[in-house]
């Protein structure tokens, strides 16, 4: 029986409202910043090696465990200086908005490091900040240096004023204040040789805390950039990303991603349950050490009567993939090695041919002088004195 005018009327109506309620609804796509998943999304800390890979290069240190180091980077690049700049947010204090797809998660979890091989280097960890770093400050400089892998968090304490951390002078950026909050800082940029002097007239300000259940770096007082500046320092709203890639300014609002980071293979268990990340304890170094000592043990053979668990053919490849590039990167490091040191003795090489030169040099000079000494005095003895005679005009020689 064909339904009634009125039922289909009835049924057109309500097709229609659903049709206007999925248009007028926020879109929660893929595409769209700010979406749905967002700081309850929970991600195991093996998540950056698969996001950093494209991008640079891991490798186990022997003193701070699995390490990545960016490529492609200009040389003299570090870390919260090149490729980003500071804003001022209600929720986190200074942040780091990084222009790099990579950006969210060096310069936001764990601690830089230099290498005089590799450069600055990357030791990964579980706890989100707003920036890791240290701050100086005066009234004519503001300076700031990545925080060590050594650096460990305690949310009961924070960092106020650096906790006796030692950072080398030559990790220090200073600026003038009026760019500190620029694009780009280098026309702002003090002379790297005037450290020192730099050092000595700024206090270490460094203040990172929990301030509602947030870690917030509170180091310099916005006030302070404004009164010396005679600018205002525009105030943004952090919004919570759903996609991780480069942080993005639209108005008064910045997104970031920042998922809460567990350790490997505790997914599910009792450990994770209420887990606030700005309370979690962490020592990037010793924790990241520990990382590739039990990932390690994992792959040792078993004693007899324990049966050794297969790996699944994903694993397996994942376990050669790893072990190659473990082989390249050794083969690298061994290559950089004789590089240098074949450098060294070509730059000692040439030290001792400059000092050769030079040497024969004065020696030429000196027998030039002995040489026209001589002649002066040949030219001043009986005998030798030059003849007037026998010359066109001259008397005939006798």
């Amino acid at each position: 029986m064909r339904p009634s005018l009125r039922t289909r009327l009835a049924a057109a109506a309500l097709a229609g409202a659903a049709m206007l309620a999925t248009l007028a609804a926020p879109a929660l796509l893929p595409g769209e910043r700010g979406g749905a998943a967002r700081a309850d999304t929970v991600v195991e800390i093996n998540v950056f090696e698969r996001a950093l890979s494209p991008y640079g290069r891991w490798f186990d240190s022997p003193r701070y465990g699995r390490v990545w180091y960016p490529t492609g980077m200009r040389h003299g690049w570090r870390p919260y200086y090149d490729d980003g700049h500071w804003v001022y947010s209600y929720e986190y204090g200074w942040m780091w908005v990084s222009d790099a797809p990579w950006g969210w998660a060096p310069f936001h979890y764990g601690r830089w490091v230099f290498d005089p091989i590799y450069g600055w280097m990357w030791v990964p960890g579980r706890v989100w900040g707003p920036a890791w770093v240290m701050f100086r400050w005066s009234d004519d400089c503001v300076g700031w240096a990545p925080l060590p892998p050594y650096a460990a968090w305690d949310p009961r304490h924070g960092y106020r004023r650096g906790g006796g951390i030692d950072v080398d002078i030559g990790f220090w950026s200073f600026v003038r204040p009026q760019g500190f909050t620029a694009r780009r800082f280098d026309r702002y940029a003090f002379d790297r040789r005037d450290y020192p002097a730099i050092i000595k007239r700024t206090t270490n300000v460094t203040n990172i805390t929990v301030i509602n259940n947030r870690i917030v770096n509170n180091s310099i007082r916005v006030q302070d950039v404004e009164r010396v500046t005679h600018q205002r320092v525009e105030r943004l709203r952090a919004t919570e990303d759903s996609r991780p890639e480069a942080a993005a300014i639209k108005g008064d609002k910045v997104f970031v991603y920042k998922p809460t980071v567990i350790e490997h293979g505790t997914a599910g268990t009792n450990a994770n349950r209420g887990l606030n990340p700005a309370l979690i304890k962490e020592d990037p170094e010793q924790d990241n050490k520990k990382r590739v000592a039990r990932s390690f043990q994992q792959l040792q053979p078993k004693p007899e009567g324990q049966q050794q668990p297969k790996l699944k053919p994903q694993q397996d490849q994942q376990l050669k993939l790893k072990q190659q590039q473990d082989q390249q990167l050794k083969l690298k490091q061994q290559q950089q090695e004789q590089q240098l040191k074949l450098k060294q003795q070509q730059n000692q090489q040439l030290k001792l041919k400059q000092q050769q030169n030079q040497q024969l040099k004065l020696k030429q000079q000196q027998e030039q002088q002995q040489l026209k000494l001589k002649q002066q005095q040949e030219q001043g003895q009986p005998g030798h004195q030059k003849s007037n005679c026998g010359g066109p005009g001259q008397p005939p020689c006798q």
